[in-house]
């Protein structure tokens, strides 16, 4: 038999305005522009700010005295002697005069070849068939951002309905072309590729080929006896490989690239750091007074009124999402400034230790708030480009009951792993020994999450002879 009961809980729901500040401030500046057009195309009630007429008449008038500065320069250009070769000399200093007015012509932009446009090139030479040049444009636009074919060239042939043979054969083509790498599936395939193209180096190829997991894993006495070579000629064919490149695409323009762009901006004014929101390319935007008047013509129509009274509502409420995100990120980082002033005012750029509540307390905020301000946004410091979230760090203990940023401990490590001897690199066991004398109080086990963290490999692989 089904039994009725009764309980009671609180729930903290969030109003649709808070929901809708909490989406806008995640936003990006270039997500934001783009909602923002969004909004004004489906709310009537929005609109963008127009270029004021004041702005308009004075670039006019700039303009006016242009002209009449250029009248009065032509007026003179019979009493003025010109020396040819001073001028042409100095192109940045003087400016050939033309006497006939001819209409502007645009010059067409300069377009960088990208790596497609030079792969073509490179297999038109080879006088391919039209087929082989449509698998290699198919090939090349699967490619990583490291040169790699990212899809199985079985997808290819499926997709164009040719045999797989052909697609491989396509890919060994442009494996040796320039750059020599591309379109490679292992690391493997792409280092021979290199060797093939820059002079085959017999024992150098052999280890590639025959040895490849001993190499990886520098099994380097185990590979010196099943191929019976010197130690000297060992040496050599190891740095041949060493100076070939694993990422034969990186540098390379593919087309349309994704860049970062900073959603604020810190500079150093008169000793104290200033905040700026890189917003000044996003659309004003502000309520259209036709709708606010419609509701004076329209006072008696109910249904007219609700609909305006709604539409206007959602445009405040937007105007007031995207103001309070601009306060919110300037709050965020002004405390970020505060909090690290020991990164911002020295040479050294030490973080201190730092969670998101530490910011959330001091600007009285949520922490989900500060999540959403830092998580994919980067800020333009006077010396680089940095996400916002890489400020906040753990802390770590000192022998002496003071704290340090785990930061501080990585670049440590980075720094022993750097100056150890090669020929008997260090273990984490024996990391954690040196950072504890030095007065780190770390487990074996976070020296190794710190050292993948800092992609660095364990011992073995960082073993020379």
């Amino acid at each position: 038999m089904s039994k009725i009961s009764q309980k009671q809980e609180l729930q903290h729901k969030l109003t649709p305005q808070q929901i809708l500040q909490a989406k806008i401030l995640q936003l990006t500046a270039i997500n934001l522009e783009q909602r923002i057009l969004s909004e004004v195309e489906s709310n009537p009630a929005l609109e963008l700010e127009e270029v004021e007429q004041d702005v308009v008449n004075e670039e006019v008038e700039v303009a006016d005295n242009d002209s009449d500065e250029i009248s009065e320069l032509d007026d003179k250009d019979e009493e003025t002697d010109f020396d040819w070769e001073e001028i042409l000399g100095d192109p940045d200093e003087y400016e050939h005069p033309h006497s006939d007015q001819k209409e502007k012509v645009d010059m067409p932009l300069h377009v960088a070849k990208t790596i497609t446009d030079s792969i073509m090139e490179q297999l038109n030479d080879l006088n391919l068939s039209d087929i082989d040049l449509e698998i290699a444009e198919q090939i090349v636009g699967n490619l990583d951002e490291h040169g790699y074919l990212t899809i199985e060239p079985i997808l290819i042939s499926d997709r164009m309905k040719v045999e797989e043979d052909a697609v491989l054969s396509v890919m060994k083509k442009i494996r040796h072309l320039d750059p020599p790498g591309l379109a490679s599936q292992t690391i493997r395939e792409c280092l021979l590729a290199q060797l093939k193209v820059f002079g085959d180096n017999s024992i150098s190829t052999v280890i590639l080929d025959q040895h490849f997991e001993d190499f990886t894993q520098r099994r380097y006495e185990k590979i010196i006896n099943n191929i019976g070579c010197s130690k000297d000629k060992f040496n050599e064919a190891i740095n041949v490989i060493s100076q070939l490149n694993p990422h034969p695409g990186e540098g390379i323009d593919y087309g349309d690239k994704d860049f970062v762009i900073p959603d604020v901006c810190v500079e150093e004014r008169d000793g104290d750091w200033v905040v700026i929101l890189n917003d000044s390319s996003l659309p004003e935007v502000k309520v259209n007074k036709s709708y606010k008047n419609m509701l004076l013509e329209h006072s008696k129509d109910k249904e007219v009124t609700k609909f305006v009274n709604q539409k206007i509502e959602s445009a405040e409420w937007f105007i007031d999402a995207i103001n309070q995100r601009k306060a919110t990120i300037i709050n965020v980082v002004d405390a970020i400034i505060k909090h690290q002033i020991l990164y911002f005012n020295s040479e050294k750029r030490q973080l201190t230790p730092m969670v998101l509540k530490d910011v959330a307390d001091q600007i009285g905020v949520d922490v989900s708030t500060v999540s959403r301000v830092t998580n994919g946004r980067f800020v333009q410091l006077p010396w680089e480009i940095k996400e916002l979230k890489s400020f906040f760090t753990e802390s770590i203990l000192m022998k002496d009951g003071s704290e340090v940023s785990n930061s501080v401990v990585k670049n440590r490590l980075r720094e022993i792993i750097n100056d150890e001897d090669k020929m008997c690199p260090l273990g984490d066991e024996e990391l954690m020994k040196i950072l504890k004398k030095e007065g780190y109080e770390v487990a074996r086990r976070t020296v190794s999450k710190y050292r993948d963290e800092l992609k660095l490999p364990v011992a073995r692989l960082r073993k020379n002879i």
